[in-house]
C-alpha cells in the first residue's frame, strides 16, 4: 500500500474528526482571560458573549485566549456581544473579535445614554452606530432562545454602571453583575430581580461585592469567579469564598480550575465541566 496514501486518508480521518469536535453544542463557558471577564452561551445556534476579556501591555485576551475558545467550540459568529461596563478588562478583548469574526449587535447597559468616548471607541473599531443596542432602563431582551433580563446600575464610575444580567439559557438562569459593589447588590434585592442558580461573583471576587445578603437572596449552585492566577489585588477575597462556600455554593475559579463550563443534560440540569477538555487540530491554521 502506497504509504502517501495511507497517510493521505490517516489525515482527512483526524480531520474530520477534528470537525465533528468543533459542532456547535449548547453550552455556557465562564472562560479563563486571566483578570478579566468573558463568557460564551450557546443554545440552539445562538452565540452570545457577555465582556470580551482584558487587553494590556502583556495580553490581548481576545486574541490570545477569547477567539481561540470560540474557534475550538465551532462559534464563527457572534450573534451579540454585550459590554457590562467600560473597564479595559471588560471590553478589551473586542478589538481582536472583531477582525475575527462577525457580530451583530453590540450591547450597552448605560442609565445615562452611551458616553461619546465610548462611541468614538467602539464606531473606531468598525461597529456601525445601528449595531449598538443601548439600554437605559429595566428591559428583558429575548436573543433566539435566550432571555437576558436586565437591570442597570446607578451610573456614575466605572463599577457603579454595571449592570445585573439574569440570563435564562440551557435550563438555568446565570447571574451577571459586573464590577458592582454591594451597595448596588443591594439596590437589585428591592428591585426584585431574577434570582440565579449559577452566580458569577462580582468584581472578580473582591470583599465588597457578593455580600451575604446576595448570595442569601440567590442560594446559587455554583458561585464562579473569574480572576487571574496571583492577581496583585488578591481577588477573589476570602471572605467572599467563604461565604459562597457557607451557603452551601459550589466554587469554581478561572484561575484554578481554567475554563468553567456548564453543559445540558439529556436528563434535564446541567453538567460542569473544568478547564479545555479537547485540543484542536485546526488551531494549526489559526496562528
Amino acid at each position: 500500500m502506497n504509504p502517501r496514501w495511507v497517510l493521505g486518508v490517516c489525515f482527512i480521518l483526524l480531520l474530520g474528526l477534528d470537525l465533528w469536535s468543533h459542532r456547535v453544542v449548547d453550552r455556557v463557558d465562564f472562560l479563563q482571560v486571566g483578570q478579566g471577564d468573558s463568557t460564551l452561551i450557546v443554545q440552539d445556534g445562538t452565540s452570545i458573549l457577555i465582556d470580551a476579556g482584558p487587553k494590556n501591555e502583556y495580553l490581548d485576551a481576545g486574541e490570545r485566549l477569547v477567539w481561540p475558545a470560540l474557534w475550538r467550540r465551532g462559534v464563527r459568529h457572534l450573534d451579540a456581544v454585550v459590554i457590562t461596563h467600560f473597564d479595559r478588562d471588560h471590553y478589551g478583548g473586542l478589538e481582536a473579535l472583531l477582525r475575527r469574526t462577525s457580530i451583530d449587535r453590540l450591547i450597552l447597559v448605560r442609565p445615562f445614554g452611551m458616553s461619546e468616548a465610548e462611541e468614538r471607541y467602539y464606531t473606531s473599531l468598525g461597529f456601525k452606530r445601528d449595531q449598538f443596542v443601548v439600554i437605559l432602563d429595566s428591559e428583558r431582551l429575548t436573543i433566539g432562545p435566550v432571555e437576558l433580563n436586565v437591570t442597570p446600575g446607578s451610573g456614575g464610575d466605572d463599577n457603579l454602571g454595571s449592570p445585573y444580567i439574569a440570563v435564562s439559557a440551557i435550563g438555568e438562569v446565570f447571574g451577571f453583575s459586573g464590577d458592582a459593589p454591594s451597595f448596588l447588590e443591594t439596590q437589585w434585592m428591592r428591585d426584585g430581580v431574577p434570582p440565579a442558580t449559577i452566580l458569577k461573583a462580582g468584581h472578580h471576587g473582591s470583599a465588597d461585592s457578593t455580600s451575604a445578603s446576595w448570595l442569601s437572596y440567590h442560594q446559587p449552585k455554583h458561585v464562579v469567579f473569574s480572576c487571574g492566577r496571583n492577581n496583585i489585588w488578591g481577588h477573589p477575597d476570602a471572605s467572599v469564598v467563604e461565604r459562597s462556600d457557607a451557603i452551601g455554593a459550589r466554587i469554581q475559579r478561572t484561575d484554578w480550575d481554567g475554563t468553567v463550563s456548564f453543559r445540558p443534560k439529556k436528563s434535564g440540569g446541567v453538567e460542569l465541566l473544568l478547564g479545555e477538555q479537547s485540543f484542536s487540530l485546526l488551531e494549526f491554521f489559526n496562528r
